[in-house]
């Protein structure tokens, strides 16, 4: 069951499939490690509303959560996995933990901490789910329809963080 909230979770789903390989360079820049400024976009494209205001100053605050086209107008939240992590779940409550990475659905989100040291390192979308298993799209490495059977194959050390949008 989704969190009640006004969101389009097929336009989310859309901007994820669309933008997946080429990134929307007309509307948002790309960083060395882009996963969490996607899912970002992703959750925009979706209805999330920016929160701000949008001065310099609050970027670094794990309340805010907003772009602009200059970069030090733009939150940590937006484009860092740890500070979207807070972001979402602590400070907005735009997104509930769930207790199981196959109970994710499409549109949620999940997110790894790959060396287990308590900083949460990528963020990934859920793009659709078949038998069971949940399929993610994500940026740095663009990927799409990933089966988690085959990320958890190649990180099995990883802490988990999968979040219901």
């Amino acid at each position: 069951m989704k969190v009640t909230a006004s969101y389009s979770y097929s336009k989310m789903i859309d901007y994820a499939n669309k933008y997946w390989k080429n990134p929307n360079k007309d509307d948002y820049r790309t960083y060395g490690n882009d996963c969490t400024n996607f899912v970002s976009q992703i959750m925009k494209a979706g209805g999330w509303q920016i929160v701000g205001p949008t001065y310099a100053s609050l970027r670094k605050q794990n309340t805010k959560w907003f772009y602009t086209i200059f970069v030090d107008r733009t939150s940590f939240t937006w484009a860092g996995a740890e500070n979207w992590y807070w972001f979402a779940t602590k400070h907005s409550k735009r997104t509930k933990i769930l207790s199981n990475v196959y109970q994710m659905e499409p549109s949620d989100v999940l997110q790894a901490d790959w060396d287990r040291n308590g900083n949460i390192n990528h963020t990934m979308f859920v793009t659709k789910k078949y038998n069971g298993v949940p399929y993610l799209t994500y940026h740095t490495t663009n990927t799409h329809n990933k089966s988690f059977k085959k990320i958890y194959a190649d990180h099995r050390n990883a802490w988990w963080y999968a979040h219901r949008t």
